[in-house]
């Protein structure tokens, strides 16, 4: 997915939202990229970071004692990947996503 077709998706995607305490938000950011660089294309600085995998998108911002994801995708399959494969990996650091559709 190239990010011309992520703006395009964006006007037709679903998204969900999720906002994980934790005492290392962005620390946890730069571990979830780095895993993911190897399959998708994924850019991250200290406080914002976005991976795009071929099917949806993981928006990523680190707060003060947060991580927030925005999930992303043309459909629900696609959506449910994106959270199934973003929350698998965070759990692998004792982290537990909760997911939240928007309208």
């Amino acid at each position: 997915m190239t990010r011309d077709s992520l703006v395009t998706m964006s006007q037709t995607t679903l998204v969900s939202l999720a906002r994980i305490q934790t005492a290392r938000p962005g620390r946890h950011l730069a571990h979830l990229c780095e895993h993911f660089a190897a399959e998708a294309h994924a850019e991250w600085a200290d406080d914002s970071g976005i991976i795009l995998f071929d099917f949806g998108a993981c928006r990523l911002v680190a707060e003060e004692s947060a991580l927030v994801l925005t999930a992303e995708g043309p459909d629900d399959e696609s959506l449910s990947r994106v959270e199934k494969i973003t929350a698998a990996r965070l759990a692998g650091d004792g982290l537990a996503v909760e997911w939240k559709r928007t309208a």
